[in-house]
């Protein structure tokens, strides 16, 4: 009868043991022989020795060559010695479970003491842990080891257990480790970046493990523990590698996550800036920016205790990053209002410009824009909130002023912050600047005045549509600011540098409330521009273009025009188009010639247009 596999499987590891007898046989009778030569040897050389009456112990007539032969020979029985009981262990231990709690529970302090061997190695229990880690196992295997007694601080490729699972986020294994009595400052070793010389703390903050952080500093973990480098301002510690890992969020802060976690965060990284040696907090730079621990809370919410900590620890406040942003900036940028103040308290420099030539005052007028890549989607959606942004630049720009802050003080574009308040349509702004001293009559590289930057509000197709109520705010705050412009001696009549009025451009863009609130502060109705046409002309080319557009929008067969036709109903924007125009020709007077006022419209004209060629 043939025989089955499984009979063969037995036959095959009878022939294994009978292998490893021969093996060890073998190995016995060349480690006999090697003995006996080497002790042959030694006598001749005694022998030697004996003749020149020189009296040499024993062991020092061995050859330094012998003597390594013998630990290469050790060395490779330790070796074959682990290899196959290893191999050996991993195989039966699959067959293999061994239950001790009914032993445990008869026998009362036998599980310390056996546990106090800690017979499971390094090797085997990371071994259990990573196939835990991989869902080989359940983990079964790993609290076993962990109940016999393992090497929990062992390293294999320089990680302890506990480093391996803090970085899989394990948080079973990890409370099992820790209550173990592992070592949570050990630091790995002979790892490439980023984890050379991470602790377990490191690692849980770089993965964004905040809550098994939480864990391992309230058990012991020291955050003062890292790996020295020559250069100061580049040693990781738990603190770094915390405040890298919120910057890894989207938008580099908090917000993504849910309020608990948000809280947890802060906490433990408060925690960790205490902890953390003053000299290190104060040198630090993180990421590619190279940036303070400052730079780092003035881009998040409800960080001002962190932040106090970081200047107790002294931290430069004026610390510029390698785009030239000072923290003043960016939590100007970020609307952060309590961290400006805390930072003008400390000795911010609020004269100070960034790579665009902007000041904290142009900054928070232009509404954080300045800052570009640095405002967040949060800040972002702010835009769309303009009590919110109101309120927070507000509330800033007096901090600013109250410190001494240059409120006619240029900067991009030799804009100053009126210039930058008015394009932002920020009416509390341009009233707060505007009283503390905002000349309306300065203006930036290229001839604009601070009343110029009305006219991206003045057309209003020259952004999105927009619905009625949102036109209507936008109405209310054009008609706001202009009052307030034209109130501090702007000239609404004046021609901007291509040479329009701001009448002109109300009346071309077919937006009836814009005419009528510029009508109602003085601008001429019939004054010239720089093309020697009216705004009444320009409203009536726009009549002309929205007949043709219109029709050629929303008409596409004979049928279509013949039953509008019968409506009677006039087009709305042909209609509004109109009422400018009646409301311009009502307030022109009759006696003004087109000469004198081509002479008033050039008196008023502080530039002319450098595209214009004449007319």
């Amino acid at each position: 009868m043939a025989e089955g596999p499984e009979s063969d499987v037995f036959a095959r590891l009878d022939r294994l043991k009978s292998s490893l007898s021969r093996i060890v046989e073998n190995g016995q009778t060349r480690i006999d022989m090697l003995s006996k030569l080497i002790k042959a040897k030694q006598d001749e050389r005694k022998r030697e020795l004996e003749t020149t009456a020189t009296v040499i112990p024993p062991a020092d007539l061995l050859t330094e060559k012998e003597l390594q032969a013998v630990e290469k020979l050790e060395l490779a029985v330790r070796q074959l010695h682990h290899s196959i009981l290893g191999q050996m262990d991993e195989h039966v231990g699959q067959y293999y479970k061994m239950d001790l709690s009914p032993l445990f529970r008869m026998t009362p302090g036998l599980r310390e003491v056996l546990r106090s061997f800690r017979a499971v190695s390094e090797l085997a229990l990371q071994k259990e842990l990573c196939d835990w880690i991989s869902r080989k196992s359940n983990g079964d295997g790993f609290r076993l080891c962990m109940k016999v007694g393992a090497l929990v601080d062992g390293l294999v490729d320089g990680k302890t257990a506990l480093h391996r699972a803090v970085s899989a986020g394990l948080i079973e294994a990890v409370e099992m480790l820790v209550s173990d009595g592992a070592d949570l400052n050990i630091i790995q070793s002979s790892l490439p970046s980023p984890y050379f010389g991470f602790t377990a703390l490191m690692i849980a903050c770089h993965k964004h493990q905040w809550h098994m952080a939480k864990l391992l500093l309230q058990k012991g973990a020291r955050p003062d523990q890292f790996l020295p480098t020559d250069i100061i301002s580049e040693t990781q510690t738990a603190l770094s590698s915390a405040c890298l890992a919120v910057q890894s969020y989207p938008d580099g802060d908090l917000t993504s996550l849910d309020p608990l976690t948000q809280s947890a965060v802060r906490d433990l990284i408060e925690q960790l800036v205490v902890q953390t040696p003053r000299e290190v907090v104060e040198c630090t730079r993180l990421g590619a920016y190279s940036e303070s621990f400052l730079h780092f809370a003035a881009r998040q919410k409800d960080m001002e205790d962190f932040a106090l900590a970081c200047l107790a620890a002294g931290v430069d406040v004026n610390a510029p990053n390698k785009d030239g942003d000072r923290p003043l900036l960016i939590a100007v940028g970020r609307r952060n209002v309590n961290l400006v103040a805390l930072f003008l308290e400390h000795g911010a420099d609020f004269h100070v410009h960034n790579r665009w030539d902007d000041s904290a005052l142009h900054i928070l007028a232009g509404g954080g824009w300045e800052l570009g890549w640095q405002s967040s989607e949060r800040e972002a959606m702010e835009e769309n909130d303009p009590e919110e942004r109101e309120a927070k630049a507000f509330e800033m720009a007096k901090l600013l002023l109250d410190k001494g802050a240059n409120v006619n003080l240029q900067g991009g574009s030799g804009y100053t912050a009126l210039h930058l308040a008015v394009e932002s349509w920020n009416v509390r702004l341009v009233a707060l600047l505007l009283q503390r001293g905002a000349s309306v009559c300065v203006q930036s590289e290229k001839g604009y005045r601070p009343i110029d930057c009305l006219r991206p509000l003045a057309n209003k197709w020259s952004g999105n549509v927009v619905d009625e109520d949102t036109e209507a705010v936008l109405n209310n705050r054009f008609d706001s600011i202009l009052k307030l412009l034209c109130a501090h001696g702007a000239n609404v009549n004046a021609w901007d540098p291509n040479g329009t009025t701001l009448l002109h451009q109300a009346g071309q863009s077919n937006s009836l409330d814009r005419v009528e609130s510029l009508l109602s502060v003085g601008a001429d109705p019939i004054a010239f521009d720089y093309w020697m046409r009216k705004p009444g002309q320009l409203t009536m080319c726009l009549m002309m273009r929205l007949d043709d557009q219109w029709f050629r929008e929303n008409f596409c067969c004979e049928a279509c025009l013949e039953k509008w036709e019968e409506s009677g109903e006039e087009i709305p924007e042909i209609k509004d188009a109109r009422q400018i125009l009646h409301a311009i020709n009502s307030h022109a007077a009759p006696s003004h010639t087109a000469s004198s006022h081509a002479a008033a419209s050039s008196s008023h004209w502080h530039a002319a247009p450098s595209h214009a060629s004449g007319g």
